[in-house]
Order: structure tokens, then C-alpha cells, then sequence
């Protein structure tokens, strides 16, 4: 029953995160988010087993956290789950409602990161932007997020 409840809750606040957050942005153009979409793909399905047997390590977390931070909000959220559920899909060949589980929880970790970096005053505008010490604060927030 709990389960269940805390299953529904992350599928709700996944789905309204993308809702309040909208389409991805145009500006960045379409090759781009190609880009971006098959770094996360890969990253996806380059993953080992953990230590102990629980769960996996994969190398999408990388790429979902310069997604964020390189791309605006709807982007990064749209293309890192994404490729998320085209991976657990095609791939692992997850169960609907396991993808559709990981879909959510990478919307929310992706929105709430994204919103911290920026919040923060995080900046990518640029190289000299992104490298700035001034970003030091908000990429460190964005990692613990």
C-alpha cells in the first residue's frame, strides 16, 4: 500500500514537473538536442552491476548532469528522461510502469538540480560563464540536489 502511494506520488510530481516546465526550448535548435539526447542514450546503456548486486552504475548520470547545466530546464529534463525511458524500453526491457517510474524520478532529480543551479545563480551562457569560480557554488548545490 505504501509502495504503491510513493509510486504514485513520484509518477505525479514527474509528470507535473514537465508540465509546469513545457516544451523544450527551440532556441537550441534540433541537432542539439539530438546531441544531448543520445549522449544520455549511451550514457544509459553503458552501466555495469552494483557491488553488492542492487541496482546498477551507469555513466547517464554524467551526461544528465551537463544536460542540465548546459541546457535550459525543458530541455535538460525532456531529452535526460527521455533517453531514460527509451533505454529501460528498448534496452532493459523494463516493465511499462518501472519505465514509467524512472521516467518521473529522472523528471524530478533533473527539474529540482536544474532549479538549484539556477537558483543559485548558475551560469552557461558561455564558456567563460561556465567556467567561472562564481558557478562553483551552484554546481556543487546542483551535485548534492
Amino acid at each position: 500500500m505504501l509502495l504503491t502511494a510513493y509510486i504514485t506520488v513520484v509518477v505525479a510530481t514527474g509528470g507535473i514537473a514537465m508540465w509546469r516546465l513545457g516544451a523544450p526550448d527551440p532556441t537550441v535548435g534540433a541537432l542539439s538536442l539530438l546531441f544531448w539526447f543520445l549522449a544520455n542514450l549511451l550514457g544509459e546503456v553503458l552501466w555495469l552491476p552494483a557491488p553488492k548486486g542492487r541496482g546498477y552504475l551507469s555513466m547517464a548520470n554524467a551526461a544528465n548532469f551537463a544536460t542540465l547545466i548546459l541546457l535550459s530546464a525543458s530541455s535538460a529534463v525532456c531529452v535526460t528522461a527521455g533517453a531514460g525511458l527509451f533505454a529501460d524500453v528498448l534496452f532493459r526491457k523494463r516493465k511499462w510502469y518501472q519505465a514509467l517510474f524512472n521516467f518521473a524520478a529522472c523528471a524530478v532529480t533533473v527539474t529540482a538540480a536544474s532549479a538549484v543551479f539556477r537558483g543559485l545563480g548558475g551560469a552557461s551562457a558561455n564558456i567563460d560563464a561556465l567556467l567561472s569560480p562564481l558557478n562553483a557554488v551552484p554546481i556543487l548545490a546542483a551535485a548534492v540536489t
